[in-house]
């Protein structure tokens, strides 16, 4: 859904302004995942020793 919402405002803005675009743009793909901090690949562990 925000994708769509993105790629409509997207598309509003080039039919208003095409000069300033080079092709048509797209919104960019959703991150599969995103992290604050995220953990080290390495540790396979799913618990923290006490």
């Amino acid at each position: 859904m925000i994708r769509a919402k993105r790629a409509e405002v997207l598309t509003i803005a080039y039919l208003a302004n095409p000069q300033r675009f080079r092709h048509p743009p797209t919104p960019p793909k959703l991150p599969e995942s995103t992290w604050i901090n995220e953990p080290p690949k390495d540790n396979t562990d799913t618990e923290h020793a006490a």
